[in-house]
């Protein structure tokens, strides 16, 4: 009994955590990404590809932001942080 209180205890703290990843970040279904400017540059969340990638939307695809070759499928997108202040 007292073991299935822990575990259900730390489902529910892993839940919350990836709750909260999600809201700071905006994590976004990909059918909400904006495809309208190439030249803007997405965190994508690719399972196939095992995670997230940068790429853009180019030629009615995405496409990673490295090298414009390699085609993503992703199923999820956030926008990509504005760089630190130093």
């Amino acid at each position: 009994m007292r073991l299935a209180l822990v575990h259900r205890f730390i489902a529910t703290l892993r839940e919350i955590r990836r709750r909260l990843s999600a809201a700071r970040h905006d994590v976004r279904p990909i059918e909400n990404a904006p495809t309208d400017d190439p030249e803007c540059t997405r965190l994508l969340y690719c399972p196939d590809k095992g995670g997230w990638h940068t790429g853009v939307f180019l030629g009615g695809r995405w496409l990673d932001a490295a090298t414009l070759t390699t085609e993503l499928r992703p199923t999820h997108f956030t926008d990509v942080p504005p760089e630190p202040d130093e």
